[in-house]
């Protein structure tokens, strides 16, 4: 709140220093009329005023309309704070949407893609969810090594992280500050990859991040197409038997977790 307030006072002062400017330039404007009145008699003193008037009307309106975008600027941010900062009730949402949600699904088809010849399970995640990106060190360390990780650890992680997020603020217990429990999900996901790719050798399983796709999330401001975005998981859809499993993709290329 602190940090949002400190914007919000960035944005006042912005405000405050674009008001004057404006009021610096009417006066650069109406001196040199003011001058030229006092030389010459013969200017007219009702153009004067109406040349004048126009000057200042155009003034005001370029005044509100620097005005309305400081306040827009200021209120984007602040919105930008609210959506990013989740409540107890909302992280427990995202990580059942997330993870559990994905993990119930992969564990109904593992029975049917067993009957295949080229089974593949293709988890869509994050680069968010990547451990740089985990600040709370205790669950860094129990995430990172996937390869000896029962999966009730990965639950523990996520017990706790809603334990201390409905006890206080997440980065008083050194979670991310924002958008924690999506980076937690994806955290989570990525190692119940590997996981399931060490129980399952002969699958192919792998988890991607499709990229900055244009979507309802981001307001459509992406930089992908949808059709852009689902071809990374296509592609890891039609891997050959040979390919790679247990392994994290930013799209084409192969990341490390």
């Amino acid at each position: 709140m602190r940090r949002e307030a400190s914007k919000l006072f960035k944005n006042s002062k912005t405000l405050v220093s674009l008001l004057l400017l404006c009021f610096i330039n009417l006066m650069w404007l109406i001196l040199p009329v003011l001058l030229l009145s006092l030389i010459s008699s013969k200017l007219n003193l009702e153009n004067w005023i109406s040349w004048l008037t126009m000057l200042v009307l155009m003034e005001l309106q370029l005044m509100v309309m620097l005005s309305v975008l400081s306040l827009e600027s200021a209120n984007v941010n602040w919105q930008w704070h609210k959506r990013t900062t989740q409540t107890y009730e909302l992280a427990e949402e995202c990580l059942t949407i997330n993870y559990y949600g994905a993990k119930r699904m992969v564990e109904a088809f593992i029975p049917l893609l067993q009957l295949s010849g080229s089974p593949r399970i293709v988890n869509v995640s994050s680069s968010l969810g990547k451990l740089m990106y985990v600040s709370n060190e205790w669950a860094k360390e129990v995430l990172v090594d996937a390869d000896n990780l029962p999966e009730e650890r990965i639950d523990e992680v996520l017990s706790k992280y809603l334990e201390d997020i409905k006890e206080s603020s997440p980065e008083s217990k050194g979670w991310p500050a924002y958008l924690s429990a999506y980076i937690l999900s994806k955290a989570a996901m990525n190692a119940y990859t590997r996981i399931l790719a060490k129980k399952l050798p002969t699958f192919r399983i792998n988890c991607v991040c499709p990229g900055f796709v244009k979507t309802d999330i981001n307001n459509n401001n992406g930089m992908l197409s949808v059709e852009e975005g689902a071809a990374s998981p296509v592609r890891l859809a039609l891997l050959p038997n040979d390919g790679p499993s247990g392994c994290f993709f930013d799209q084409k290329k192969e990341s490390p977790f």
